[in-house]
This record gives C-alpha cells, sequence and structure tokens, in this order.
C-alpha cells in the first residue's frame, strides 16, 4: 500500500468515527429530525389516504350548539350517522376523563350512542396507575363496544409531531388501538422504533378528507366520504388551541394527525429507520470518498479531485437519502454530512500540504541548477514535483579540469573540497549568467543545458557565450585564487534533440538531459585534452547559432568513439 492511500485510509477513517461519535452524543438530533421534514418537503404532497376522514369541531359547531366542551349527548346524533354511513371505526379524539358535569343522564347518552356505533375509540391524556382514565369504569366501556388509548404524542424539544409511539406509560396509543381494531389483530411494538414510528404525512393541513360535526349530527354529508374509513372526530377550531408543528405543516389539526398517523399504520408503517449498521456504512463511504479521490491523483490534480470527490459526494449522499426516503426508508443524513466534511476538509489538506511540500522539494532542487528568474517557469510546468519527459531542441555543455585528479590525491582532502567548491560555483554562476541549467556536477566537471527544461530558441548562442566566459574569464578568476599552479580547463557543446525531465523516488528527484546530443557532448570534451583546444563545438552547434563570431575556427573532423566522425571548432587564442 502506497503512503497516499494509507495516509488517504486515515484520513477517512477518522472521518468516519466522528460521524459516528458525534450524533452518538444527541448534539445532532435537532438536524437530522429537521432533514427528514426536508425531505419531506422534497418529496412533495401525495395522494390523499382513502383509510381515514374526520369530523371537524369547527367554528360551526361551536356556532350550532354553544361554547366548548359540548354536552356528551351532542355527539350522539354523529356517532349514530356515521355508523349507518358506513364508518369501518370512529376515533373520538375529545377528552372525556371526568363524568359528564350535566349529570349521568349525559354519560348515558354518549354510552348509549357509542354502543349503537361500535367499534368506537375513545382517547384519553389522563393515566393513573398505568390505566386509562375515563367517565365510566372499564367494564362499562367494554360492554358499550368502547375501546381506549392514549391520545399523548411524545414530542422532541422543538414540538414537531414526527412520530407516533406504540404506547404511552404502558397504556397503547390512541391510534394503534384504532389501527389494530381495523386490522384485527395487534401491531408488535418492534415496528416502532425509539420514539415510535414516522407518520407518514401525505400532505399539509386538508389533505384528509373532513366534514363539520354539524354535517355529521345532521346527516348532511355524502356517505361515499366515509364509507369503509376510520373517522376521527377532533377539534379543528382556532380559539380551541388543538394545532401543532409537523413536518409537513405548521398549522395542523391535532384530529388530522391522528388521522394521517392512522393512515400510516393502516399502510403498514411505510416509512422506516434503517439499520444501525447501514447508517455505520453510509457514515464510512461518506468520509472515505473525498480523501481517495484526492490520493488518486497527484500534484495539483490531487486537490481539485478531493474537492470533487467531496462535492459529488455530498450530491450523491443527499440523492440518495432522498431516494431512500421516496422508498421507505429514513437514512441518517447528519452523520454522514459530518463524516463527508471532516474528510473533504482533511483530503483537501493533505493535498495541498502534499503538494506544497512536493513544490518546495522541486523547488529546492532546481534553485541548485537553474538561474533563479525561470525557477518559477519550471515549477508552473512542473506536475506532482516533477517534470514531464520532454523533446526538446537543446545545446549540451560539460566542461573539466585537466589535472585536477593527480593533484587530488597528493593533498588533504578538505582541500580538495574547498577547491572543488569554489571551482563549482565559478562554473555555475558562469552558466547562469547565460540562461542555463547546470544539471549535474561530475567531480572536477559539469554538465550544463540551454534550451532545457525550458525551450529557447538561441540555446546554441547562449551556450557558446558561456563556454567563451568559463573558458577565460571564470577559468582565470578560479586559478587565481587557489595558491597552486594553474589548472588545464577543457568545454565541449553539441547541440540537438534531448529527452529532458525528472527522474527518481519520492524521496529523491534528479533533473536529467538523455539521448545521443549529450553523449556526443561529453566526448567532444574530452577531445579537447587530445587536440589541444580549450573549447569544441560540434557542426551541429555551429549549425544552430543565430550569429557568428569571427574567432570562430574550424577544427575540421574529429573521431568520436562510437559515434561517426563530427565536424568541430573552436574559438581562436
Amino acid at each position: 500500500m502506497s503512503p497516499r492511500l494509507a495516509t488517504a485510509l486515515v484520513v477517512g477513517l477518522v472521518a468516519a468515527i466522528l460521524g459516528v461519535a458525534i450524533p452518538a452524543t444527541g448534539v445532532l438530533d435537532g438536524l437530522e429530525r429537521q432533514s427528514v421534514d426536508a425531505r419531506f418537503a422534497v418529496r412533495g404532497d401525495r395522494a390523499a389516504p382513502s383509510s381515514v376522514a374526520m369530523v371537524r369541531i369547527d367554528d360551526a359547531s361551536i356556532h350550532e350548539l354553544g361554547s366548548f366542551p359540548f354536552p356528551r349527548a351532542a355527539y350522539a346524533p354523529a356517532l349514530r350517522n356515521l355508523k349507518a354511513a358506513g364508518a369501518a371505526a370512529i376515533v373520538v379524539d375529545v377528552q372525556f376523563s371526568e363524568p359528564s358535569a350535566r349529570g349521568p343522564a349525559d354519560d348515558r347518552a354518549l354510552l348509549r350512542a357509542i354502543s349503537a356505533a361500535r367499534p368506537v375509540i375513545l382517547g384519553t391524556t389522563a393515566v393513573r396507575d398505568g390505566r386509562p382514565v375515563l367517565f365510566a369504569s372499564a367494564a362499562r366501556l367494554r360492554a358499550a363496544g368502547a375501546h381506549v388509548g392514549d391520545a399523548d404524542f411524545a414530542v422532541p424539544d422543538d414540538g414537531v409531531f414526527r412520530r407516533v409511539p406504540h404506547d404511552v406509560e404502558g397504556v397503547k396509543h390512541l391510534d394503534v388501538v384504532a389501527a389494530e381494531v381495523v386490522r384485527g389483530r395487534p401491531l408488535p411494538a418492534s415496528d416502532f422504533d425509539d420514539g415510535g414510528a414516522w407518520i407518514d404525512y401525505r400532505g399539509g393541513s386538508g389533505t384528509v378528507p373532513s366534514i363539520s360535526l354539524s354535517q355529521a349530527r345532521s346527516g348532511d354529508f355524502p356517505a361515499a366520504l366515509v364509507r369503509g374509513r376510520v373517522v376521527v372526530i377532533g377539534a379543528t377550531a382556532g380559539s380551541l388551541n388543538d394545532v401543532h408543528a409537523t413536518s409537513v405543516d405548521d398549522t395542523m389539526s391535532g384530529p388530522e394527525i391522528n388521522a394521517q398517523a392512522i393512515a400510516t399504520l393502516l399502510d403498514g408503517i411505510p416509512l422506516r429507520d434503517t439499520p444501525w449498521w447501514a447508517g455505520w456504512l453510509l457514515v464510512l463511504a461518506a468520509g472515505l470518498v473525498a480523501p481517495l479521490a484526492g490520493s488518486a491523483q497527484r500534484g495539483g490534480r490531487s486537490l481539485v479531485a478531493a474537492l470533487a470527490g467531496a462535492i459529488l459526494g455530498g450530491a450523491l449522499l443527499l440523492a440518495g437519502v432522498q431516494l431512500a426516503f421516496g422508498a421507505g426508508h429514513v437514512l441518517p443524513l447528519t452523520g454522514p454530512l459530518l463524516a463527508l466534511a471532516v474528510g473533504g476538509s482533511g483530503a483537501v489538506l493533505l493535498a495541498a500540504t502534499t503538494e506544497i511540500r512536493d513544490r518546495r522539494r522541486v523547488r529546492e532542487a532546481f534553485e541548485r541548477f537553474v538561474p533563479a528568474q525561470v525557477v518559477g517557469e519550471v515549477l508552473a510546468t512542473a506536475d506532482d514535483g516533477r517534470l514531464a519527459g520532454a523533446r526538446l531542441e537543446a545545446t549540451v555543455l560539460f566542461c573539466d579540469l585537466r589535472g585536477f585528479t593527480a593533484w587530488a590525491e597528493t593533498v588533504e582532502p578538505e582541500r580538495v573540497i574547498a577547491t572543488l567548491d569554489r571551482y563549482s560555483a565559478e562554473m555555475t554562476e558562469g552558466v547562469a549568467a547565460h540562461g542555463g541549467t547546470v544539471v549535474t556536477y561530475l567531480g572536477d566537471g559539469l554538465m550544463a543545458v540551454f534550451g532545457a527544461p525550458l525551450p529557447q530558441a538561441d540555446h546554441a548562442d547562449r551556450a557558446l557565450a558561456a563556454a567563451r566566459e568559463l573558458a577565460g574569464a571564470r577559468i582565470a578568476a578560479f586559478n587565481a585564487a587557489i595558491d597552486e599552479a594553474p589548472f588545464g580547463f577543457g568545454v565541449g557543446l553539441n547541440s540537438g534533440t534531448v529527452m529532458s525531465g525528472t527522474v527518481g523516488s519520492g524521496q529523491r528527484l534528479e533533473y536529467v538531459v538523455v539521448g545521443d546530443t549529450t553523449n556526443v557532448a561529453a566526448r567532444v570534451q574530452a577531445l579537447t585534452r587530445e587536440t589541444g583546444h580549450v573549447v569544441l563545438l560540434t557542426g551541429a552547434t555551429h549549425a544552430a547559432l543565430r550569429e557568428h563570431p569571427d574567432d570562430l575556427v574550424e577544427v575540421g573532423e574529429l573521431a568520436v568513439r562510437d559515434h561517426a566522425p563530427v565536424r568541430a571548432w573552436t574559438l581562436r587564442g
């Protein structure tokens, strides 16, 4: 495994751990719930449920019956008419926890109506010793065919009704009882996640078909609207304050929330949380996507790939979570988004740090050889701290001290190194003064190139000018500065096509210029010993010159080892 991949995996795993650990503390629960609300908004409204209907205790009902609460006998005609119209069950979301203030006759009238309209499900929020409290005993209610459920919802701190619980304080929820009565079998508690089952809201207020209590009492309503449905009776008038925020609407009445919850239960609870391991896998994938994308590229592309991976990963995550929601799976979102953000930030930081390190390393490498004024241009063409291989027309220069090796064997090492250091400094400055690049130091020799790594149309003229300076002022200054007999000197030039680029490992890079042009230049420099000329340039360099100085003298053809003879020129004097 490469170090880049290993580092990317570490960054991704750290992001995934944070994406699991931080949501586990509960600090993101509010955002997670709001993300589910957003998914409802994106999904949009669906067809109204066909299994439920609603009877509104609205302003018209209050106008007819007077102030609320109404006499219990006032509900009797409505129960009988709804049953006659074919209601599958009737849910009364009205609190009847105490005997009627109007006397036993009022309670008996309600019980007779319940018995005639059975099954009827009564809701209460009063629970004592684990038992619901109503106006009549449990035995009398059972005899009348009434079922009882707790009408309380477990509402989070933000006050938004999103889930229906299986039971409250050991008493089954009103909506659960209604669904069980209609289905004829109990709903397993295992079908309800922590906090209850998600209410699959079909739409906002008004989605559930409804009639007024006044219409239900008079029988003036289409029977088809309630036939075969669970009918919920409850308060909708604004003055009764039974209005709550939901995932799809900030002002939905309590009976409509119950109706949509009952429809959800009758539909088999279409929205369900996914298993914990599915969320963990999603978090892991989100944490890894940007680091792995960045590690697959190098140089500046690594940073772009990390950013692209984070953006694409975010888009896929949002789309996938929404598609899963449409299919009935409520995937976690805040944890994966957190992992994606941490992984993306880490990947971008890693890519930027790596690029800066690589650029600094290649800058340090090239600043030793390339003129300072062109280092920036060289780096602009580098990729991942490397110069890609390129074919260029260039002139290669080799130079060498005469007699240095024999002299070095007779003196102390410190003196040898100091002398070499001075010599290399003079030669490097002379090459750089004409825009050349020092490729490598060869003991008491040096290789340089003109026209690479950046093209130079006048590479031959620059190389010849540098050779003139090296063989003249530079070697003279060097010999004058050392306390030794003057060293001899030789320079060879050859022009042609070269292959230029960097080679090496991640720990060390070297700039190289290779090809037949380089080989001939080295051998021509060696011929300066045999011919006695200080500077030799080949016919290829002579032909590449834009200007031909008056002191150029043709030497003639010279035999070159392992190569065809070359025509050569030198500088007079």
